[in-house]
């Protein structure tokens, strides 16, 4: 009986191979654009052709090859990277596994000059679906022009799960634009169908490289991000709280000048912007991770893209550190242009919050309920105030602690109100605008924060208890969690089936928020399990949101100098906890705009 099991023809394994690591144009520009910074270059071309299926030609002024070793870079698993076992525990080089150039060639028709600088004459090949078809010596710069044409000519299955030619050339536009933020002091030319898409200047500066990539207005408010100790380095930059995205399209992390995707890293990132971005938005990044290269695994996946990092959890924790203290202390306030920059910045209340992925290992443990509240004195109303003041509440510890603190807002002398809702002050740079319940809740968010942090807000017991009817699936979810509940400072008692009574609720709320509180928190839990990072800062914001100073409500100026002064002191004053801005500043160069005096 003849064996099923047959060895394949090398043309259909080189095939098959391929696919791994070929999978569209991308693919291809991002292997060969690899080998080009492997080999030393400072200037690098990309030409693309009907998104890269016509030809993708990239030419460089790396250290070229020469005869023996151009003919030996199509062969499969031969690479000059490594050379023994032991160099896979410390990579250095983007490739190294000797896949990209037979991959590439088994799929397409490729012709490569290349000539090393000690050479007289360089040489030239040519390839057909991975079979060498022409060898021989020419005349060309120094460094290496490889053109791929008629890609996936003789795969033309591959095709039919390609996408447009609009938005392959876009893949291909983002896998340059990784690789020039990577290497600012590279530059790149991308072409395509004769048309520059961008191009950067390769004078290694990572922040003009964004703004050749982007735009200069992004770049222009980016905050640097600097970390240097013995085995690991961040740097880079990343966007203010006015800077976001509706999805993470920007955020970039390169590790030892790797693009990866770490989706830790990124939950790491927005977990840092924690209360300070609208919902559904994300912040944006370019930040380069470097680390000893034993301690990172990349030979994970064909592509590349993904990494095990050692002391990961460490890492992580860095990072996030980096990121609020850089948050915190360079953050500045946006203007009218800035603003419209970053559009959508209003959300409505009732939007669900965004997920945070931040991991509070102290908090996961089990809590008990504080019996103690600290007591607060409130602002006085002056006399000449006719409606409901807003009471700031404010300590003698709480007041020290604030002065101690960094001063983020300029001198500002308030004109008054506007509409009863905005508070309209004059500083040094030009005319500010505060939305008053915005910069009151960030100011609530954070004090109930530090107190939630060091457990001084316990419940208050209602006279008469609230009664609670849920559906199946909230009360298993109540009944599962309920120990976090009771810990947040809402107690409550069940009752048997989907019956249960809200006996206690956290101090400043009302016994009308009772129903709200707990159909918000089950809201957030996914599947039965409550996120108690989540719970609890969904809590604090709500209870900031009661607390804070309303729209429609008239300040005294006593009350608006108090405010003021509280802001200042904050750890992000610009947004309140949804995101939304708190301060805008139009300047004098703009109101000299407007009125034509320019």
């Amino acid at each position: 009986m003849k064996a099923k099991i047959q060895i394949l023809e090398p043309y259909i394994a080189e095939k098959i191979a391929a696919g791994e690591v070929v999978e569209r144009p991308a693919s291809v520009v991002k292997e060969l654009v690899e080998n080009s910074l492997d080999a030393g270059s400072t200037k690098i071309i990309i030409e693309i052709g009907q998104s890269g299926l016509e030809y993708i030609k990239v030419t460089d002024d790396g250290e070229g090859m020469d005869k023996e070793d151009a003919q030996l870079a199509f062969i499969r698993y031969a690479t000059s990277k490594i050379k023994s076992m032991a160099d896979l525990s410390q990579i250095s080089t983007l490739g190294f596994r000797g896949e990209g150039l037979p991959s590439i060639a088994a799929v397409s028709k490729v012709t490569l000059f290349s000539r090393r600088a000690d050479n007289i004459e360089g040489f030239k090949i040519y390839l057909e679906g991975g079979i060498f078809k022409a060898k021989e010596p020419c005349g060309c710069p120094k460094g290496t022009i490889i053109n791929v044409e008629n890609l996936f000519y003789n795969t033309p299955a591959r095709k039919k799960f390609l996408k447009s030619h609009l938005k392959e050339t876009g893949l291909v536009a983002d896998i340059v634009n990784r690789l020039a933020l990577a290497n600012p002091q590279v530059a790149f030319k991308l072409v395509s169908d004769e048309r520059i898409i961008f191009q950067t200047s390769g004078n290694n500066n990572l922040l003009d490289t964004i703004a050749q990539i982007h735009n200069i207005e992004l770049a222009k408010h980016l905050l640097k991000v600097k970390y240097d100790s013995t085995e690991l380095s961040i740097q880079g930059y990343i966007g203010q709280s006015f800077q976001h995205r509706a999805n993470r399209d920007l955020q970039t992390f390169f590790l030892n000048n790797r693009y990866i995707h770490h989706s830790k890293l990124s939950r790491a990132l927005e977990a840092s912007y924690q209360g300070a971005l609208p919902v559904k938005r994300h912040p944006i990044c370019v930040i380069n991770i470097s680390v000893p290269f034993e301690l990172v695994d990349v030979n994970v996946h064909p592509t590349k893209l993904e990494v095990r990092i050692s002391n990961e959890e460490k890492l992580l924790d860095t990072f996030s550190t980096i990121v609020k203290e850089t948050l915190q202390n360079k953050s500045s306030m946006p203007t009218f242009n800035s603003v419209k920059e970053s559009q959508p910045l209003i959300i409505k209340e009732e939007q669900k919050e965004p997920v945070s992925f931040q991991v509070d290992k102290e908090i996961c443990k089990e809590e008990v309920a504080v019996a103690s509240y600290l007591n607060v004195a409130t602002l006085p109303a002056t006399q000449d105030d006719n409606t409901s003041a807003a009471k700031f509440v404010v300590t003698t510890e709480e007041t020290l602690e604030l002065k101690a603190k960094q001063e983020k807002l300029p001198i500002l002398n308030p004109i008054g109100q506007l509409f009863n809702s905005y508070i309209l002050a004059e500083g040094e740079e030009g005319l500010y605008i505060l939305d008053q319940h915005a910069a009151h809740e960030r100011i609530m968010y954070e004090e109930l924060t530090r107190k939630y942090a060091s457990k001084e807000i316990a419940s208050q017991m209602l006279a008469i208890p609230i009664t609670l009817e849920l559906s199946y699936s909230e009360a298993t979810k109540l009944i599962e969690n309920i120990f976090y509940f009771t810990a947040y400072g809402i107690i409550i008692e069940h009752f048997g089936g989907c019956s249960f009574q809200i006996r206690g609720l956290p101090l400043g709320f009302s016994p009308q928020d009772g129903e709200e509180i707990v159909s918000t928190l089950l809201t957030e839990m996914g599947g039965s399990s409550l996120n108690p990072i989540l719970a609890k800062d969904k809590l604090i914001k709500l209870l900031a949101c009661k607390k804070a100073a309303k729209a429609n409500q008239k300040l005294a100026l006593p009350e608006i100098n108090h405010l003021l002064q509280q802001l200042n002191q904050a750890d992000y004053p610009f947004t309140c906890p949804h995101g939304r801005p708190t301060i805008i500043c139009l300047n004098k160069a703009e109101l000299l705009k407007k009125f034509l005096r320019t």
